[in-house]
């Protein structure tokens, strides 16, 4: 199922959008965000709690560690959280929030992602992309577990993760997400 996802999300679940995007301060077109569908093999239940340990454990696979925050977290609908960088990181530090959206399909899980800036800015390095990733990324990517091995199709990526041809275009690179 790709980014559409045919179903009506009410906006109170984890005062997120259909899409999962938690909103931002700064006008769409002066943030970076990223928005991504999965399909996963696995149940929405193994999903959001490995997600959610993760988030729990402050997984965070940067060279300066960020600190990740559970906001909200609706069993089997929703989770919202945030991501604040390092407060070494320069420039910075900043907070992004992000949210999941889970949508059972018979044995396997639909879930919709999406990270934003809450701060201007244009070029982000994958790293909106990065704050979904290291929080469902398996051992074939190099990710440590907590519960699941959570196995996926590849991630479809809508146009927020398209950061213009000044930043290199779509920003959703893997190896920005681990510590160098």
């Amino acid at each position: 199922m790709a980014i559409g996802l045919k179903r009506s999300f009410s906006p109170e679940d984890c005062g997120l959008t259909d899409a999962a995007c938690p909103g931002s301060p700064v006008p769409s077109t002066e943030h970076a965000a990223c928005s991504e569908s999965l399909v996963f093999k696995a149940s929405c239940a193994s999903v959001q709690e490995e997600i959610e340990a993760r988030i729990g454990l402050n997984m965070d696979r940067k060279k300066l560690r960020g600190n990740y925050t559970l906001l909200v977290s609706e069993t089997g609908v929703c989770t919202k959280a945030s991501r604040a960088t390092s407060p070494f990181a320069d420039p910075g530090p900043f907070t992004d929030l992000f949210g999941f959206r889970y949508l059972t399909d018979g044995s396997d899980c639909h879930v919709l992602a999406c990270s934003e800036s809450q701060v201007k800015s244009l070029c982000d390095f994958s790293t909106n992309f990065c704050n979904l990733f290291n929080l469902y990324c398996n051992e074939a990517d190099g990710c440590e577990i907590v519960h699941s091995n959570l196995e996926h199709d590849p991630a479809q990526f809508d146009q927020l993760c398209d950061h213009t041809a000044k930043c290199g275009g779509y920003e959703t690179l893997a190896d920005q997400c681990t510590r160098r």
